[in-house]
This record gives C-alpha cells, sequence and structure tokens, in this order.
C-alpha cells in the first residue's frame, strides 16, 4: 500500500481522485478500458483492437515555463480489418485518441481548453490521428449545463452572419459522459473502477449509506485492486466531508463486509503510527537544533557542534548565520 493512498492529512480534489484511478504509469492502462465502455456502446468497442489500448503522456502545453496536462489521453489501433482499409500511402493507419477532460462543475473555457490540447495532439501525431474530446462530468449539478460545441462557447453573431458563414467558421462538438446518469442506469456495474464513479457522484450528499454502498462495491474486487484504490477513495469523501470520523468509518466497513475483506482499522492505524514516528522524529530534530544555537551561541567551533549533534556542516552554518542575523 503506497503512503500516497494512505496519508488522510490534506484535501483530496476530485481531481486527484480521478487521475490516481485511471492516469497510472505501472502497466494498468487497462483500467482506462472502463471509461472507453461508458462513452462507446458495445458495437463500437468491436471497431479497435482493445489489447491496444495505451496510457498517453498528458503533458501537453507549456505557459511561462509551466506544464499543463490533461486530464487522461489514452490512444487504440484500429481493428485489423478497418486498420486495412483505412492504410494511407505511406502505410501508416489510424490511431485513434481519447482526450478526457474530468469536471466537478461547469466550465465556460472548457471548450477553449479542449481545443488547444486537439490541436497539440494532432500536430504531434499528423494526419494519421483522431481526436474524439470527452468531457467526464461529475458535478453536483445533475448534468453539465456548459457548452458542446465549440462555436457556442465564442463570441455570439447575427443569424444571418450565422446562416452564411457559419460553416467557414471553427468548430467541433465534445462528447458529454454525466456520471450522475452513469451511475444511475447501472451502465457502471461490474467495473473495476465502479467504487470511484460511485463515490465522485455520491460526495456531495455523503452519508452513512455511501461509504456502506463503496465497501461493497470494493469487495467485488481483487485484493491488489482494493488495497490500492479504496484508500484514494475513502481519503476523497472523508475530505469533502469531515463530520466523519475514523472510527465511524471504520464501523460502517465492519458493518458492512466481510472480516477478511476489511482495511480500515488496519489502514488508520498505520497511519496513526507514521504519523506518531513522524512526530517524533521532528520533535527529535527541534531538540537537537536548540543544542546547536546554544553551542553556537557558546562560541563552539562548527565541526564540534556537527559531532554532538549530527547535524550536517550545512545545517550548522544555517544555523549560525541566522543567529549573527539577529
Amino acid at each position: 500500500m503506497s503512503d500516497k493512498n494512505s496519508d488522510f492529512s490534506g484535501k483530496s480534489t476530485h481531481d486527484d481522485l480521478f487521475k490516481a484511478a485511471y492516469r497510472r504509469h505501472d502497466g494498468n492502462d487497462d483500467l482506462c478500458l472502463d471509461l472507453l465502455k461508458i462513452i462507446c456502446r458495445n458495437f463500437i468497442l468491436d471497431e479497435f483492437r482493445l489489447d491496444t489500448l495505451d496510457l498517453e503522456p498528458s503533458g501537453l502545453i507549456r505557459e511561462i515555463g509551466r506544464e499543463k496536462y490533461a486530464d487522461l489521453i489514452f490512444s487504440l489501433e484500429l481493428a485489423g480489418e478497418i486498420a486495412s482499409e483505412e492504410v494511407t500511402a505511406d502505410d501508416t493507419s489510424t490511431k485513434f485518441i481519447v482526450l478526457l477532460e474530468h469536471k466537478s462543475r461547469t466550465d465556460s473555457d472548457a471548450m477553449l481548453q479542449l481545443l488547444k490540447y486537439q490541436s497539440l495532439l494532432y500536430e504531434r501525431e499528423g494526419r494519421h490521428c483522431r481526436v474524439l474530446p470527452v468531457i467526464v462530468y461529475s458535478g453536483q449539478a445533475p448534468r453539465w449545463s456548459g457548452d458542446t460545441e465549440f462555436q457556442q462557447s465564442l463570441a455570439p453573431i447575427s443569424g444571418t452572419l450565422q446562416r452564411e458563414m457559419g460553416g467557414y467558421f471553427l468548430n467541433f462538438r465534445c462528447k458529454v459522459v454525466n456520471l450522475h446518469e452513469v451511475i444511475a442506469t447501472g451502465a457502471a456495474r461490474g467495473l473495476r473502477t465502479e467504487v470511484v464513479l460511485l463515490a465522485m457522484t455520491r460526495v456531495w450528499n455523503t452519508d452513512e449509506k455511501t461509504f456502506a454502498e463503496v465497501f461493497r462495491r470494493a469487495e467485488e474486487l481483487d485484493k491488489w485492486t482494493r488495497e490500492w484504490l479504496l484508500p484514494s477513495v475513502v481519503k476523497y469523501l472523508l475530505s469533502h466531508n469531515e463530520q466523519f470520523s475514523r472510527e465511524a468509518i471504520a464501523k460502517i466497513e465492519k458493518q458492512t463486509v466481510a472480516e477478511e475483506a476489511r482495511m480500515m482499522p488496519a489502514l488508520f492505524e498505520q497511519i496513526k503510527n507514521e504519523g506518531l514516528e513522524q512526530g517524533l522524529e521532528q520533535g527529535e530534530k527541534k531538540a537537537l537544533v536548540k543544542v546547536a544555537e546554544n553551542m553556537i551561541r557558546e562560541g563552539l567551533d562548527i565541526a564540534r557542534v556537527c559531532k554532538m549533534t549530527e547535524l550536517s556542516r550545512e545545517q550548522v552554518e544555517k544555523l549560525r548565520n541566522g543567529l549573527q542575523n539577529h
């Protein structure tokens, strides 16, 4: 179990959970298949070679020295029969790229954001790709109320101009996946990341039933997936619903799942011990710093201070300079 997943301190954002589940770089790109199954109807899946699903680098845009990341980009190859029909003159087949941007609220800049990302993907891949822009929505409002076409997001023009010139203006449509509908219709049942999608839609009105359902869904997962995914989900729900204590969550789990599938008591005890050890280490360090400062005031040389406190020469020199400046 990674420290990142088991650390319950700090806030876990909606994007944090989404990326923790899907933007992985350890050979588990197949989890993106869950999203593809939600985006595409079953007969559409036959158009792809699902075994070629590959997580793409998400760093796309550099602005003032800062790289911006798309939430999720993955690609697939077309099925053999279709790919052979689409082979171009230079014997390069079409690459299908899914560009997903998660939104927990309506964003008026979403279409412009997706335009930037698509432009850079086409620039990177050339004309031998097709990019499908998708917004995955999980906001508090039941539906995405933003634009779904690029031209809708632009400054308005007269009806006459739109009729006569509209076809010349740059445009694209964006597919919206509403996670509220996905959960309500049962479209996520059987998916390994159903527990993630469930949490993202219930976080706005979390109660004991929410945690119980999360634990039941997680119990259906294989042990390995449950151990890295469930801590992220629980941290996310707790960070947005602070009225729940760790003890209360452990009690709900105990009442919900079989003993061999329980994780919360051991997880919380691990966090408690890690926090205690970290606190002790920090306390010891503060005590050593105080001793070193006193030794410096007494005029002891740096080498002796280092030997007595086991602080580095750089640390001691920094302390000495700090004392001299006061």
